[in-house]
């Protein structure tokens, strides 16, 4: 599947009775064109996002947003920011990307309606993203691996929702299956703090740390007291020991946009049941 972003004027900063407008226009019916062009990009196997600007002067804010949360094999410019009128929009535009995403394929479009054509003419024309805006989106989400173990350390479950795709998925050591859905997830980890009231990921910095596109790995250490209780699936409660652990612990994980969609936690059970003493 290949990722493309299409940078067009916000409907609110459309004179639709301009006559370089289609007729007939107006803003919802733009909307819905837009859809439709979504789904075109869909039905093909693609995945297209659309980033709106306005024109008061904060043109470059939603386009670096957009370019952080996500890699794209190809960035579309819009007619309407290609008029004469606005050019220096159009300048501010194009210095964003070739900023914040200096390899990325460009390609300009008239219409919305246009995109699918330019996105198959600019791809065939071989060019291809370069590694730098892979790896400028590797940093990105490795820093919001880290705002998220930082909210984990704080049991700021908000927070921590807030990180997390409403459909995750989490693998984690000494669940006999995954946990499907954020609600779940935050279940999980409340019980988890009950258990360890001063459980705690030492993140900064991670020891070891690495990604590449929306793909990372962390590697560093977690520490904490049994000094609640912890309920175990079949509703067995067993009280705390007063024990602490130390154990080496992992994550990888998938992101997509800003929200984290899958991860692999790992770490020693056996270890781990041995130094809070249950084992």
């Amino acid at each position: 599947m290949k990722k493309f972003l299409l940078i067009g004027l916000d409907p609110e900063s459309i004179d639709f009775s301009a006559p370089n407008v289609p007729a007939g226009m107006n803003a919802e019916k733009l909307v819905a064109l837009l859809a439709n062009v979504q789904k075109q990009f869909a039905d093909q196997g693609d995945h297209l996002d659309v980033c709106p600007i306005k024109l008061d002067g904060s043109a470059e804010a939603p386009v670096t947003a957009q370019l952080a949360r996500a890699t794209y094999d190809c960035i579309l410019i819009g007619g309407g920011v290609q008029e004469p009128e606005n050019i220096k929009i159009l300048e501010r535009v194009v210095n964003s990307i070739h900023r914040y995403a200096p390899g990325a394929v460009m390609g300009f479009v008239k219409h919305p309606e246009d995109a699918p054509e330019a996105a198959v003419r600019v791809m065939s024309n071989g060019f291809k993203a370069s590694p730098t805006q892979s790896s400028d989106r590797a940093a990105y989400v490795l820093s919001l691996m880290k705002k998220g173990d930082d909210a984990f350390n704080r049991q700021d479950i908000a927070a921590m929702n807030a990180a997390h795709h409403p459909d995750m998925i989490a693998h984690v050591t000494g669940s006999e299956k995954p946990i499907y859905g954020r609600d779940a997830h935050a279940a999980t980890m409340a019980g988890m703090f009950r258990a360890f009231p001063d459980v705690r990921i030492h993140n900064d910095p991670y020891p070891v740390q690495f990604a590449n596109g929306d793909w990372m790995t962390v590697v560093t250490k977690a520490t904490g007291t049994f000094s609640g209780e912890m309920v175990l699936p079949d509703g067995k409660v067993i009280p705390g020991t007063g024990k602490s652990f130390d154990l080496t612990f992992s994550t990888t994980a998938r992101w997509e946009g800003e929200l984290l969609v899958e991860e692999w936690v790992f770490w020693d059970s056996s270890l781990m049941n041995q130094q809070i003493g249950i084992a």
